[in-house]
């Protein structure tokens, strides 16, 4: 009798430790997506992005006598920086190339999220006249063309185009109709915390940060913040917290750290218990 009280209480044992192995591999391979944070002031823009495979490209547009140039103030516009020139004819020719596929032989998808700078409507309106030179862009299902920045009022998001998506905030409130035009949620990060990225995340600055993630998530959208610690401690904090997209202006890095992660959860799962070993 006493052997099979030991044989129960090894199970019982080994079924807990089974469990939190589980739950740490589970939070450990939420691998997120990566954000180019800027592109554009990239040494090369979208193609250093686009070697390391990147699932979001950010670029800032200004509508200046009818052209749209890409820079992050108006300061550093340069005629010949315009946004089809760095990023809708690339990745026209690179969908052509492919046969409509971002990288050979992958269904990967690739968000292009534009951000106007200039009032919305008629920078909206440019753009949708220059979107019309690119089919092969507006009607691949694989890329998503976000707006952010200056955006039309949520009433109007209906009255786009099906391949035009808007970035969303956590403070509003959006209709049903509008909220299927919303494909990411985002957020200042210097609204909810000041933290740098390398001390100590406080827990009641982690729990003010969980909390506006976990509202994207009841929207069922993914969620970004913008101006945040831009750390490997900060990556970490950031997968913990189960965030979409990771916002980098360091794209080699966050590749290789997210890589290595990838490697170490593969790793870590081989070395799980089975379900047969624990009975």
């Amino acid at each position: 009798m006493r052997e099979i009280y030991q044989r129960l209480y090894m199970k019982i044992i080994l079924s807990g430790i089974l469990l939190v192995l589980v739950t740490l591999t589970g939070l450990q391979g939420q691998v997120p997506a990566r954000h180019s944070h800027n592109d554009y002031e990239q040494p090369f823009p979208f193609y250093t992005a686009y070697r390391y495979q990147f699932e979001s490209i950010e670029e800032d547009i200004f509508l200046i006598n009818g052209r749209l140039l890409v820079a992050h103030t108006e300061k550093e516009l340069e005629p010949e920086r315009t946004l089809g020139k760095l990023y809708l004819h690339p990745v026209d020719s690179i969908l052509k190339k492919n046969n409509g596929l971002i990288y050979p032989g992958q269904n990967q998808k690739l968000q292009l999220l534009i951000d106007c700078k200039t009032e919305a409507y008629s920078t909206l309106k440019a753009l949708i006249d220059l979107l019309k030179k690119y089919p092969a862009i507006t009607s691949n299902a694989n890329i998503k063309l976000v707006i952010t920045g200056n955006r039309p009022i949520e009433e109007d998001y209906s009255k786009y185009p099906s391949y035009i998506f808007f970035d969303g905030r956590p403070d509003e409130h959006y209709s049903k109709a509008a909220l299927r035009k919303i494909a990411i949620i985002s957020v200042d990060f210097s609204q909810y915390s000041q933290w740098n990225g390398y001390s100590i995340l406080t827990p009641q600055e982690q729990k003010k940060l969980q909390q506006v993630v976990a509202e994207a998530g009841r929207l069922n959208k993914p969620f970004r913040f913008w101006g945040c610690p831009d750390t490997v401690v900060a990556w970490e904090e950031f997968i913990k917290m189960g965030i979409a997209f990771i916002n980098t202006d360091h794209i080699e890095q966050l590749s290789d750290f997210l890589k290595e992660k990838t490697l170490k959860t593969a790793q870590f799962q081989q070395q799980l218990p089975t379900a047969q070993a624990v009975k």
